[in-house]
């Protein structure tokens, strides 16, 4: 049973395919071949078809999940449609430019007046800071004259009227600069996604390969099984022969056992998944 470890060939997760549960023959085969008791069988096999089962639903699931190139695909559409939607506000001749203003009941409340002031510093229409409208409330009569530094904020539950004004009177300005807010945020999200862990090329982890070992390898030492993972490992070949039985390619598995095997047993309690 002494085996060489085989070329490492590169695999990718559209390579393992929803499995098929064992069929009779094949678990007949394996049992016989690795002298599996006979009052284990039972229990064996109900548990491979559970393992089986749950894959299939772990693939099912990730296959519904749009993968991470999908993901940056449409946020780069959604930056290149602000972009695009920037520009043409920006081109809006009179008759338009009078028309956006009807923006300012849509856009007013969302934009807060300390935002607007940091964006348009100098003009006149943007939102001021003001004094809390309880200040010197508790005064018997009001003071001749206001400190000269009087505490001023941006209030905006009663910045609204002045937030409306200023949407309607510069609703170009105030419209574009806000998609270029949400551009820079896009931005920000796309070097985001492309400095994710894998994003560059390189070996990336097959979990459903995977967690098929991590389960195998719990099922083995449940039915009175050693593991190790050199050529004449038992529970190699028993992976091995899994594996073939439901469908999945067994290239580069006696190279991805270490690992997994390593992450099982740092892991506590029974494996469930």
């Amino acid at each position: 049973m002494t085996r060489k470890p085989s070329k490492s060939t590169v695999l990718r997760a559209v390579d393992f395919k929803k499995p098929r549960k064992i069929s009779v023959e094949d678990f007949e085969a394996l049992c016989g071949d690795l002298h599996i008791a006979a009052s284990h069988r039972q229990a064996l096999k109900a548990r491979l078809d559970e393992l089986v089962t749950w894959l299939v639903e772990q693939i099912t699931e990730s296959t519904l999940q749009p993968d991470r190139r999908s993901d940056r695909d449409r946020i780069m559409a959604a930056l290149n449609n602000i972009v695009k939607a920037r520009k043409s506000l920006k081109r809006l001749g009179p008759s338009g430019d009078l028309a956006l203003r009807s923006i300012a009941s849509s856009l007013a409340p969302m934009l807060s007046a300390q935002w607007i002031s940091e964006r348009f510093p100098n003009d006149a229409y943007a939102p001021e800071k003001t004094s809390p409208p309880n200040e010197g409330r508790m005064r018997t009569r009001e003071p001749t004259r206001q400190p000269v530094h009087a505490s001023k904020y941006f209030i905006e539950e009663h910045s609204m009227q002045a937030r409306l004004y200023f949407v309607a009177r510069r609703s170009a300005k105030a419209a574009t600069t806000a998609l270029e807010t949400i551009e820079e945020g896009l931005d920000k999200a796309k070097t985001a996604i492309e400095n994710q862990p894998g994003s560059r090329g390189g070996r990336r982890a097959l979990a459903p390969r995977f967690w098929l070992i991590i389960n195998l390898a719990d099922a083995w030492t449940d039915f009175g099984g050693s593991i190790s993972v050199g050529p004449k490992s038992v529970f190699v070949l028993f992976c091995e022969m899994i594996a073939c039985s439901i469908g999945w390619p067994t290239e580069g598995l006696y190279s991805a056992i270490p690992g997994a095997v390593k992450h099982w047993r740092n892991l506590t309690g029974k494996i469930n998944r």
